[in-house]
């Protein structure tokens, strides 16, 4: 069950975002994680354990807390099994576990997630260190109020965005750095309120790498602002801007 406070930021997010929420964060599941590759559920002698999604089926895990706990009692090889590397191999892959739920540090409120350090507010999401209310992400460093994010550090306020540095206020973008209120957006650095614009530097209030004065622009991001939100709340997905620079929309 997904925690008030994290439900709380995301509706907050959706208003910086698009002016307005858009409804309940579990049901944006499918989209969000669309596009992230995601931590993989085992079962295991404690229970059910979120695990790096490379681990091969039928491979042994166990809770990193009780591995933890009974690190001292490992089991060992024999002296015999010691005396060749295939024999020592064939042990091994006896005796070893992979570990998951792995939540280290000072980390709180974290449910089906892998590989915490340092976070809070961390629900199915993986490798994510020193931040807090994080869903449906991968390697995040530093984030708050991420959604649906793919490989991010120093990122605030962002929905459903991959390769992302130093930026906040975000929705379908793809390698920006050091910006802030994008939207459709990729390849970017040092950038401001742009939307649907690629391959721009120091760009500001652009709309299809058009430069527009402020008032027009500001018109206009409103009403594509508003068309996003509008659909993003009645289909509970929208268009990526993955699919669009594949040529894959329209």
């Amino acid at each position: 069950m997904i925690d008030e406070a994290l439900e709380r930021h995301w509706e907050s997010t959706c208003k910086l975002v698009f002016g307005a929420p858009v409804g309940k964060l579990a049901d944006f599941e499918d989209y969000l994680y669309s596009d992230v590759v995601r931590p993989s559920a085992r079962k295991s002698a404690e229970g059910d354990v979120m695990a790096l999604p490379a681990i091969p089926q039928g491979a042994r895990v166990a809770d990193y807390a009780h591995l933890a706990m009974t690190m001292a009692k490992a089991p060992k090889v024999s002296i015999n099994d010691a005396k060749d590397i295939d024999s020592l191999a064939r042990a091994m892959g006896e005796i070893a576990v992979f570990a998951g739920n792995v939540m280290q540090g000072q980390s709180s409120h974290v449910e089906k997630s892998n590989r915490v350090l340092d976070s809070h507010y961390v629900w199915r999401s993986y490798n994510v260190i020193y931040s807090k209310y994080v869903a449906f992400c991968r390697r995040v460093k530093y984030g708050e109020c991420v959604f649906g994010i793919d490989s991010t550090s120093k990122m605030r306020f962002a929905v459903k965005s991959y390769d992302i540095y130093n930026s906040s206020v975000f929705f379908e973008c793809l390698r920006v750095y050091d910006s802030s209120n994008c939207y459709y957006c990729a390849n970017m650095d040092y950038c401001s309120d742009c939307l649907f614009c690629f391959n721009q530097r120091s760009a500001r209030r652009k709309i299809g790498n058009l430069e527009l004065p402020e008032g027009k622009f500001a018109l206009l991001k409103k009403k594509l602002v508003s068309e996003m939100h509008e659909s993003l709340a009645a289909k509970k997905r929208a268009v990526q801007v993955l699919d669009i620079i594949g040529g894959k929309h329209g």
